[in-house]
């Protein structure tokens, strides 16, 4: 029974819009101060247009691989299982699990940030522990109703990102923090640099986690791909603007979050001893409630794919269970307590999962669905593709690189107390 799902174009759109638009904006400014304006513009429309080619890849692949199956494709765990068999499914549920993970890692990173804040004492580490403890019984939520009451605060919070990234950065801008800056880096851009960013970018762009999903749910599925280029044009805008705005605001002072510089009278300020601005308050207060709806809706995902996997004869002990549901949480805590690193943490697991989930498996899935409906591609089709997989490992390899360096020299620096945090305060 192939059936049809409730949710009009428009609905998935704005879905779609919601998904993909998040914290992750956040480090958009520092992306455009590494890279320079021009730049950063132009892997901003590159990067979303190979997310429009690879989420419209991989929507046509789920279609061609239902209507051969004449099985509905819920998750791309399905698709990998139709696909590639057991093994497949496997991969697909390793790399879709693990980047649930690891931007649960990321997020613990950056609520703690913003949380000290707002306020501190309790210092970084001390509210990423608080953070743990709270989260830690939205672990435990089992039914998606509980967890639509929350999303709206998604959307709203991230509707502010812009808006106070706007306001910050006409205050700083004022202030002359961008004094001197080089916008256009023209000859000083590190071409390593520029893989990392792409996957950033890639990161706030790729709906492949939750494609498959998403389109199960559309009343007339055939309206997928105007869906994607729509979300895609407006996330893009929302992208160039912040990224230009913050940017033009602060110059290269920017920081990985661009909360941490909203602060001072002067450039380089400690927000620690100097005024906060008001702006970054309320930047800070929307990244928590965006990360109080996004986190649980991020853990019933894993868990629930996680539990799904097992056959119902076969289901998980409620001992191991339990167990799996709290040591995601800590251990995302860990990452949390001993990295407190947000672009380098960001620009890692970028690297090392969104470039094979939002690269790799749809090129993986569009080419055995075709093969397996007697529809190979035109070989200009499979140059293409090809050259999007090598891109694709170039930018783990060097974006790995480049960001692993990076946090080296963060450690060696014993930035926020790195090399041994608990040689610092947490409370």
């Amino acid at each position: 029974d192939m059936g049809l799902g409730e949710s009009t174009p428009p609905a998935t759109t704005m879905n779609l819009v919601a998904t993909m638009v998040g914290a992750g904006v956040l480090a958009i400014p520092k992306v455009y101060a590494t890279v320079g304006m021009p730049m950063g513009i132009a892997i901003t429309v590159v990067g979303c247009g190979i997310s429009i080619y690879l989420s419209d890849i991989l929507s046509e692949a789920i279609g061609t691989v239902q209507e051969k199956s004449k099985q509905r494709m819920r998750t791309l765990e399905d698709v990998g299982g139709a696909c590639y068999g057991s093994m497949g499914r496997m991969i697909t549920s390793f790399i879709i699990n693990g980047t649930f993970i690891g931007k649960t890692a990321v997020y613990f990173v950056l609520i703690g940030q913003s949380l000290a804040f707002l306020r501190s004492p309790p210092m970084y580490r001390g509210w990423v522990l608080i953070g743990g403890a709270a989260f830690m019984a939205s672990a435990f939520v089992r039914r998606v109703a509980t967890l639509e009451k929350i999303v709206f605060l998604g959307v709203v919070s991230s509707v502010a990102f812009l808006v106070m990234i706007m306001i910050g950065s006409l205050e700083a801008h004022s202030l002359n923090f961008a004094e001197g800056t080089d916008f256009l880096k023209v000859s000083s851009i590190d071409s390593t640099q520029l893989f990392p960013a792409l996957s950033v970018l890639l990161f706030s762009f790729g709906p492949t986690d939750v494609l498959a999903t998403v389109r199960n749910n559309m009343r007339d599925q055939s309206g997928m791909r105007h869906a994607l280029v729509v979300s895609h044009v407006l996330v893009g805008i929302f992208c160039i603007l912040a990224g230009v705005l913050g940017f033009w605001g602060f110059g290269s002072e920017v920081s990985d979050d661009i909360t941490q510089v909203m602060c001072g009278s002067a450039p380089g300020a400690d927000c620690s001893k100097e005024p906060k601005w008001l702006s970054g308050y309320l930047l800070a207060g929307a990244v928590v409630l965006n990360l109080g709806s996004t986190i649980p809706v991020d853990l019933y995902c894993l868990f629930s794919n996680i539990e799904a996997s097992f056959a119902p004869d076969e289901s998980m002990s409620r001992f191991a269970n339990v167990a799996l549901r709290l040591g995601v949480v800590l251990f995302c805590v860990v990452i949390g307590l001993l990295l407190p690193f947000f672009m380098e943490v960001l620009e890692i697991f970028c690297a090392v999962m969104i470039v094979p989930g939002v690269i790799w498996l749809p090129l993986a899935f569009a080419r055995k669905a075709s093969l397996d409906c007697g529809r190979p591609n035109s070989a200009a089709r499979s140059a293409f593709d090809a050259m999007l997989f090598i891109l694709g490992l170039a930018s783990l390899v060097l974006g790995l690189y480049s960001s692993v360096h990076e946090l080296v020299e963060a450690f060696q620096a014993n930035e926020e107390g790195a090399a041994n945090p608990f040689a610092v305060r947490w409370f």
